[in-house]
């Protein structure tokens, strides 16, 4: 709506599944549920694009730069509440998404196990490359929140000069695979000539891209799968360092895959 102007409208709801939400969503389990709902008067989709709009890098917004990842990590994140995602569009009218969520139990206390299952670093050195700068400072502030010690880098290349002047301060590279000055596979690639068995999680909302073959290839130990959980940030990074401290006495460990 950036040319034109125009209203955005969020709204939430209760919702009650009848035999039609049941059909069109028969993996949502029954029981009541709240209704999340994002409409716009913008320009707009036909089907085609309605059809792929949560597929990961699909954009409609090549005049513009969008990367294609923000719906797919939307969807993702109402999947890992087993929740579901609808969409219906029409060319000059405007885009309404509606996201299901299942009612939480108010007798459960989520928090509560939360915590208990969360590990935490002891103050490990963590070298995290990104460059989005947000994205940067948020996982920084959750790695921070875990224990460890982190060192922002928003260019992959910088990190390749730093890790050449320190090979041996760092016991954990964190990199995103997507970046304008090189792909973290091949940012992989190079801190590992520099330093054998260091270990590298590498950040991706397309998983699918990459073998277990691929990863060993590049000296990836594990592959963490976007939108990622904090706690599942928590056990990758927990498991890589493990997986680290293993390969100082044996190599070419096989890469773990993490996912919500």
């Amino acid at each position: 709506m950036k040319e034109k102007g125009g209203l955005l409208r969020i709204s939430v709801k209760r919702v009650w599944p009848d035999a039609d939400f049941t059909q069109k969503f028969p993996e949502m389990e029954m029981g009541p549920l709240v209704g999340l709902r994002v409409g716009d008067t913008g320009v707009g989709m036909g089907e085609a694009a309605v059809e792929r709009i949560f597929e990961p890098f699909y954009t409609t917004k090549t005049a513009t730069g969008g990367t294609g990842l923000g719906l797919a990590v939307v969807h993702g994140i109402v999947k890992s509440h087993h929740g579901a995602t609808s969409v219906r569009s029409q060319l000059g009218h405007g885009t309404v998404f509606d996201l299901f969520f299942p009612v939480l139990n108010e007798s459960s206390n989520p928090g509560s196990t939360v915590k208990s299952e969360l590990r935490h670093g002891d103050g490990e050195r963590i070298l995290l490359v990104d460059d989005e700068a947000s994205v940067l400072r948020a996982v920084s502030e959750l790695l921070d929140r875990l224990g460890y010690r982190v060192t922002e880098c928003a260019n992959p290349l910088d990190c390749e000069r730093l890790l050449k002047r320190f090979p041996n301060r760092f016991d954990l590279v964190i990199t995103d695979l997507r970046m304008r000055e090189m792909l973290g596979t091949e940012l992989a690639r190079r801190l590992s000539n520099i330093r054998s068995g260091l270990p590298i999680i590498l950040i991706t909302g397309h998983a699918q891209e990459l073998s277990q073959k691929d990863l060993r290839a590049y000296g990836i130990c594990c592959l963490l799968q976007k939108p990622a959980s904090l706690e599942t940030l928590a056990a990758s990074v927990y498991g890589a360092l493990r997986m680290g401290a293993d390969n100082s006495s044996e190599t070419n460990a096989s890469a773990l895959e993490l996912s919500i």
